[in-house]
């Protein structure tokens, strides 16, 4: 009976937050508008999946069979579109400054008889290095189609020489380099960056929230409401509060595994249970950890302050899109302290690499450091409360 007697109480508090969410336009925006609108808009972005027809220019200054050979095989390129041709190098200072392109080539006069002669030639490549992407991209091209034509060159010449194909082949590359792009091997921005965006977006979307969800109470005064409502119970408290928005972000996630990553081409190579049973542990340690400050910050512009402060950064210092290792040891540190650098890391192992279950056992760990803590904290804090507020009320009475 007691029990039953709970899961009512529990279920008028969820019904009386899910009201909440409905009346309160800042609830129901972060929860429910926000991610039906911002998160197919995110996946669009990247729907061509890499960077192609990055703007180059051509200076050629030697106008011969050689520099043509270079600009056909510049303009094959997917990743390059040649969309204009100029005379000098000022002229492309002056297009760089425009913002006209992203790269130039230039191949000087007299290259040919140079390398004719037996002499090695020198083309110059400028990229737009303000864009890491492009112009890493540029510059991989152009190095992949001057190697290309370099050891075309030296395959001719050491044929005419009188060695066979092959063995001209083994004199110009006498090393080769087999090369294994793993996990992202078309380095695919569409399934590098999306699903690492939206897991902080979320966070950031459920950081807010649970600041908002206890100390207005205090702060507008109807704490004493949902006192009644949950008839002083700490746990209806807890769990009526917590209940409606784990659904609301469960749902958010099966939509995005279930329904955005297909759309888009994005592919999980792990169980998709565990993936999402991570997911959900997660917002629970972001949840707990959010009210838990909520508990104590009951004004709620300064509340949103914090939350925007703990979770903008999460995503810089988690690691995704620089090495942990690579960074300076304080703010190693300070990634360690925030949960998405843990669920990050198992979400990669999930996601990208397709690992076994037991390789994210540390990192469910790592997250319950977060969560267990900020559960207890919430409970004893509400207990308090709680109790404070009974005998303020029993007061009154037992003067009468």
């Amino acid at each position: 009976m007691r029990t039953l007697n709970l899961k009512r109480i529990i279920g008028n508090v969820m019904v009386r937050e899910s009201h909440r969410i409905t009346e309160r336009k800042s609830l129901f925006l972060v929860s429910i508008i926000v991610p039906i609108i911002t998160f197919p808009l995110l996946g669009y972005i990247y729907y061509n999946h890499v960077v192609t027809d990055i703007p180059l220019a051509v200076a050629d200054a030697d106008h011969s069979g050689l520099s043509q050979t270079i600009i056909r095989s510049l303009s094959a390129s997917r990743t390059i579109s040649i969309n204009r041709y100029l005379n000098s190098f000022e002229e492309i200072q002056d297009a760089f400054r425009k913002g006209d392109i992203q790269g130039a080539i230039y191949i000087p006069d007299g290259l040919e008889k140079r390398v004719k002669s037996g002499r090695y030639g020198t083309v110059s490549v400028f990229e737009n290095a303000s864009n890491l992407i492009t112009g890493n991209l540029l510059l991989e091209a152009t190095l992949a189609t001057t190697r290309t034509i370099s050891a075309g060159i030296l395959v001719r010449k050491f044929s005419a020489m009188g060695f066979p194909t092959h063995q001209a082949m083994e004199k110009t590359v006498p090393i080769r380099l087999n090369s294994h792009s793993l996990f992202n091997p078309g380095y695919n921005y569409e399934n590098f960056l999306v699903p690492g965006l939206l897991p902080a977006l979320l966070q950031m979307m459920v950081m807010l929230i649970a600041m908002l969800l206890v100390g207005v109470e205090f702060n507008e005064g109807s704490f004493a409401e949902l006192y009644q409502i949950s008839g002083g119970s700490t746990t209806a408290i807890l769990m009526g509060k917590f209940i409606p928005y784990i659904l609301i972000f469960s749902a958010t996630v099966f939509n995005v595994i279930g329904i955005l990553f297909p759309v888009f081409g994005i592919s999980v190579h792990g169980s998709v249970l565990v993936l999402i049973a991570l997911f959900t542990y997660f917002f629970m340690a972001v949840f707990f950890v959010g009210l838990a400050i909520s508990c104590v910050v009951h004004n709620p512009l300064f509340a949103t302050e914090i939350a925007i402060f703990f979770s903008t950064p999460a995503f810089i210092f988690s690691g995704y899109t620089f090495p942990l290792w690579g960074m300076p040891k304080i703010h190693a540190f300070y990634a360690q302290l925030l949960p998405s650098t843990h669920f990050l890391s198992g979400y990669i192992k999930l996601y990208m690499m397709g690992s076994p279950v037991v390789y994210v056992t540390q990192d469910f760990l790592k997250l319950t450091v977060f969560l267990i803590p900020s559960i207890i904290f919430c409970y004893f804090y509400l207990k308090r409360e709680t109790r404070s507020f009974n005998q303020a009320v029993v007061m009154p009475t037992e003067d009468k």
